[in-house]
């Protein structure tokens, strides 16, 4: 199993970064495609990189710029990913969602490209959402790769509490493996953050905040899980932690300094501890 960070930007990441993510043990580097000009050089810095981008498409009409990049560039050593947590973020229906994964999948194979194509990921597993994903599979190519994001359901205090319908987070990864039937399987975005939340009403209300241990803990655990689920890829959400102190912003494997310098954090010792473990 491949193990990728999110960097979500659609500015250039500097090549000594894309290598200290690559010594940390990380495969895979998830980033979003520019909504427009040249893509030259935002594809040249993956030249020779150690780490396989994966280039997310918010906007279809980028991917005919983005192969002209990138297939001279790179070759097959890069993924695409069309469209991100349909329906919400990226506004898309069903059938524009599966049409356009259609479409960008057939222009990607008529060029020769042959590596992974992959599916927007839905927002978190569940009945709905995986209804909604099996009416889409419907009309995909056998090999694309069918995809989902998974974060804590409520709070953050049970590492394994599963979304509603399933019984166990064993059950709800296998849910979509279930899914996918012969199709490779992947998690672009799962994460744990360190921010406080409060579990329970009134008098029996408690105050939660994981470590930056128990985050890093919860995210080895995660591996282990898809691993043995058979999931290709997992990408863990996110290189950085931002201002001010709320869930979306303490997702990172990296803080701040005010001297604008930065300090990783424990969680960016996870993938060499599940590989110590026996990963893969």
């Amino acid at each position: 199993m491949q193990v990728g960070l999110n960097i979500p930007t659609t500015l250039r990441i500097a090549p000594s970064l894309l290598q200290d993510v690559a010594d940390l043990g990380f495969d895979v580097v998830r980033t979003d495609v520019p909504p427009s000009g040249d893509l030259d050089g935002f594809v040249s810095d993956y030249d020779g990189a150690a780490v396989i981008p994966l280039f997310l498409l918010h906007d279809i009409s980028r991917n005919q710029p983005l192969l002209d990049s990138a297939i001279p560039r790179l070759g097959n050593r890069f993924m695409v990913q069309i469209f991100n947590e349909p329906p919400g973020l990226d506004h898309v229906n069903i059938s524009e969602y599966t049409s356009g994964i259609v479409l960008v999948h057939s222009d990607c194979r008529a060029r020769g490209f042959t590596g992974p194509i992959l599916m927007g990921g839905l927002a978190n597993p569940g009945r709905d959402n995986h209804d909604w994903l099996n009416t889409a599979l419907e009309a995909m190519p056998h090999d694309i790769v069918v995809d989902e994001h998974r974060y804590s359901y409520k709070t953050q205090d049970e590492w394994g509490r599963p979304w509603p319908f399933y019984r166990s987070r064993d059950q709800e990864a296998q849910g979509l493996r279930l899914l996918a039937g012969t199709r490779d399987v992947s998690l672009t975005e799962t994460g744990w953050h360190t921010a406080e939340e409060t579990s329970g009403w009134g008098p029996f209300s408690q105050t939660i905040r994981l470590t930056d241990e128990q985050a890093r803990d919860n995210l080895v655990r995660d591996f282990q899980l898809y691993e043995q689920a058979g999931y290709s890829l997992v990408c863990v959400y996110q290189l950085n932690d931002g201002v001010p102190d709320t869930a979306g912003n303490r997702f990172g494997i990296r803080r701040p300094n005010p001297d604008g310098s930065w300090t990783w954090k424990p969680q960016a010792s996870c993938v060499k501890i599940w590989k110590a473990a026996g990963g893969s």
